[in-house]
């Protein structure tokens, strides 16, 4: 097609009698804008015919792979590659036949070429990636790992790789040049990416242990965190805490201190209650002549008892009503055990109403609660 053009072009350009010079820098002008005619009708024939083919036939399989791989964004970036490459391809074909040299104008539209082509892989390249997470945040396999800041750090990778790329372009450099020349600045480019370091490692470290995962309920006591994960990325773990507010804290600093998660405590289903009832211990007193038995352990064997037959409190787990040291407020009473219930509010209602019983139940066992109060004035 490029041969007939340029012979039906070099035959009107010949017919003028301008001179040789002249009509091969218009020769080659005017396929150059003959070829980037035809890369639009390409370009349009791929966004209005085959992309919309494509994205119905993907629609219509049954595996859900492709739906993901293979969306709109991934389709739409591909369709604009196409016309770029083709252009590219056809543009050596512009020069005049037997030029040693390439003209100026030629070596500007080949700079512009080789650019769109860098600038359209970046896009098809970050469209995949971005598959890629979604697929992984879909996923009951990898739905837990940190996929989010290592795609973002492999996008930024790719977006610097294509900057340098077309900065070669531009300054007629070889990318390999730029890339070794970029050795001797490995220090400051440190520095400037030092959060994505970090931020990647740190990402990593959490997935391959399994630190945390979106929706866990994390508390990190020294920067006032404690709330549910709501975004983990590259730079920052987005946690909204139980007052609404938002805590924005850097990947790394889960890896360099310490933090509690409650995350596994929801995937158990099951929540822990250590709770204490301080006895007064002179109301402490033996049951029996022989004194062998005391109104506190009858009340201890009561409470668990009690705990054993209660239809929330996990049986296949601690369950224990013991005594810890006395006190000058009293003997410490400490009931532990769990209950099958992990939403707030419902445990902690739970948890009160056992315990509400228990106290009411001390005075059948002639007991009371350390209670302090002051002395009355004189």
């Amino acid at each position: 097609m490029t041969d007939f053009f340029r012979h039906t072009i070099e035959q009107l350009l010949l017919s003028t009698n301008l001179g040789a010079a002249t009509v091969s820098t218009l020769l080659m002008l005017s396929l150059i804008v003959v070829n980037a005619l035809i890369c639009v009708v390409i370009g349009v024939v791929c966004q209005f015919v085959i992309l919309p083919l494509s994205h119905a036939i993907v629609k219509r399989t049954k595996t859900k792979l492709d739906d993901i791989f293979l969306n709109s964004r991934f389709l739409k970036a591909l369709s604009r590659t196409i016309p770029n490459l083709a252009f590219m391809a056809m543009l050596p074909g512009c020069l005049p036949e037997g030029t040693t040299e390439a003209p100026l104008t030629y070596i500007i539209v080949k700079h512009i070429a080789d650019t769109l082509v860098t600038l359209s892989f970046v896009w098809v390249i970050a469209a995949m990636l971005n598959n890629i997470r979604d697929y992984a945040n879909h996923s009951n396999t990898f739905r837990n790992y940190h996929i989010d800041g290592i795609i973002q750090f492999l996008k930024l990778m790719v977006y610097f790789i294509g900057l340098v790329i077309v900065i070669s372009f531009i300054i007629n450099k070889s990318p390999i040049t730029l890339f070794a020349g970029l050795g001797a600045a490995a220090t400051v480019m440190m520095l400037i990416f030092k959060d994505s370091i970090l931020g990647l490692v740190a990402s990593i470290q959490i997935s391959l242990n399994k630190m945390i995962k979106k929706e866990d309920w994390i508390i990190i006591d020294s920067k006032g965190v404690n709330g549910v994960v709501e975004e983990v990325n590259l730079t920052t773990v987005k946690v909204r805490n139980y007052d609404n507010s938002v805590s924005m804290i850097p990947p790394y600093s889960l890896v360099s201190e310490s933090f509690q998660n409650w995350g596994c405590m929801h995937e158990v289903g099951k929540r822990r209650v250590m709770r204490s009832i301080l006895i007064d211990s002179h109301s402490i007193h033996f049951t029996d002549e022989q004194h062998t038995t005391t109104n506190l352990a009858l009340f201890r064997h009561h409470a668990e008892e009690y705990l054993r037959n209660h239809p929330n409190v996990a049986q296949n787990e601690w369950l224990m009503a013991r005594e810890l040291e006395p006190t000058a407020h009293g003997l410490p009473l400490q009931l532990w055990f769990y209950l099958n219930i992990t939403e707030f509010v419902l445990y902690e209602q739970t948890a009160a109403e056992i315990m509400e019983y228990l106290i009411a139940s001390l005075p059948k066992f002639n007991l009371k609660i350390y209670q302090y109060s002051l002395p009355l004035p004189n």
